[in-house]
């Protein structure tokens, strides 16, 4: 029922993006990076139930995966999402929770998501900030303890950039744009994807110690000159 919601406000989005190419949406929970997608990450508000011990919580650090995929042919495309899940941590027992994520905030990662593509894949850049979460309540605890947030674990979660950690990205790729993207578009793309560009210094070239030619004629001159003068020297003495 809540993967039907969303590929409802991903077309209804399209539609009202101006997109009129085919583009698919599936929600996949055991999603990870791909070659030949390009990456795209977003985190929203949501609230948790333990099944556990029932026991309820929100979270402003909701981390969603984006694999998006464009079809030269069609000019349409697919996209791929995962949706990271929580652990109760007054619970002894490891439970994955399901975010509980409003219609709302569903339509604003959405709208962030056609964005995304309007941009990345046909070059028209949306001059408007992307949209922020709505928060419900100022009771926000958040997955981190990092142990009980399954992006964390997976080494995938925003929350790690922030402070200071490396995020590892299996086989990073940056994706192949269509050819009726906008240069532009495409120097940006490179700028924001999760491939890591390692500049490599080219082999040394050999050092010449050898003097120049004439330096080293003016040097014998003078080293002459010299013994020639201490000659003279020992001779008169």
């Amino acid at each position: 029922m809540e993967e039907s919601t969303w590929k409802n406000i991903f077309e209804n989005e399209l539609e009202d993006q101006g997109i009129n190419h085919v583009w698919s949406l599936c929600v996949d929970e055991h999603l990870k990076a791909q070659q030949g997608y390009l990456q795209y990450t977003q985190c929203t508000f949501a609230r948790f139930h333990c099944s556990h011990c029932s026991r309820w919580w929100n979270s402003a650090q909701v981390h969603i995966l984006f694999l998006i995929k464009s079809d030269r042919r069609s000019r349409g495309g697919a996209v791929k999402m995962r949706i990271f899940k929580q652990e109760c941590r007054r619970c002894n027992v490891s439970i994955l929770q399901k975010p509980e994520i409003t219609h709302e905030n569903m339509k604003r990662v959405i709208s962030n998501l056609v964005s995304k593509i309007q941009s990345m894949t046909y070059g028209q850049n949306n001059k408007n900030p992307p949209l922020n979460p709505i928060i419900y309540s100022n009771d926000v605890e958040g997955p981190h303890e990092k142990k009980h947030c399954e992006a964390c674990k997976l080494k995938v979660c925003p929350w790690n950039i922030e402070h200071g950690e490396k995020i590892m990205v299996a086989n990073p790729q940056p994706a192949k744009l269509h050819p009726w993207a906008s240069s532009g578009v495409q120097q940006q793309d490179k700028r924001s994807s999760f491939a890591t560009y390692t500049s490599i210094p080219s082999s040394p070239s050999r050092a010449v110690h050898e003097l120049p030619h004439d330096t080293v004629v003016t040097f014998v001159i003078i080293i002459f000159i010299i013994f020639f003068l201490l000659l003279i020297s020992n001779t008169k003495q």
